[in-house]
Formats: structure tokens, C-alpha cells, sequence
């Protein structure tokens, strides 16, 4: 790439994608092993039949889960894939954290007349 620092001249004339890449790369702190061009990745082969997923989160929970990921050596897919298959469950498939009293009971289905 031949520019990286966003809204430059150059970073203006590029790509979407390209201008995308810059600006996520300079919104991570300098600490980042990601940033060093070492970005922490699936081994070859290991992600196949996986889905990509996006939801919006606050910025504190996404920090949170990058750096548990990053301190574990792995990318934020899987560090987040490895937190949820540890998730303990109870017998109802709710986290054992769950307040259970506070949950809706499902409505009744209205009979066809």
C-alpha cells in the first residue's frame, strides 16, 4: 500500500477498500501484534465450512474480546469461537448466569377457529 496515514492525498485518491484497510489499521493501538504486519490468523485449512457474522457491540466488549484473543495468539474469530464453545450451559441451553425469573414466558399460540 502506498499510503497509511487516512485522509492524506493519497489515502483520498484510493479505493474504498483500500481507505477501509487504513483506517482500521491506524484505529488499533501501536501495541497490536496485528499492526506489525504479524496478524494473528486461522492455520490454512482450519476455518473452512465456518460462517462470517457481524453484529454491532459496544467498543469496550470488542476491545475486551481482542485483547483476550490477542493474549491467547489467536484472532478475534477465534478467541470469541473458543468463548462460546467453553460457555457453560444448563439443561434449558441457557448460560448457568442466566436470570431465569426475569425471562418472558413464551405467548400462548391463539387456536385456528
Amino acid at each position: 500500500m502506498a499510503f497509511s496515514i487516512p485522509n492524506s492525498p493519497a489515502a483520498e485518491r484510493a479505493e474504498p477498500e483500500q481507505r477501509r484497510r487504513v483506517e482500521k489499521v491506524h484505529a488499533r493501538p501501536m501495541t497490536s501484534v496485528s499492526f506489525m504486519g504479524t496478524a494473528l490468523r486461522r492455520k490454512r485449512g482450519t476455518g473452512v465450512g465456518n460462517v462470517q457474522t457481524n453484529y454491532a457491540i459496544p467498543r469496550d466488549c470488542k476491545d475486551k474480546l481482542h485483547e483476550v484473543s490477542e493474549r491467547m495468539g489467536l484472532s478475534d474469530a477465534q478467541g470469541l469461537e473458543l468463548i462460546l464453545n467453553h460457555l457453560e450451559l444448563e439443561q434449558d441451553g441457557l448460560p448457568t448466569w442466566v436470570d431465569r425469573e426475569s425471562l418472558q414466558e413464551a405467548l400462548p399460540i391463539a387456536k385456528a377457529s
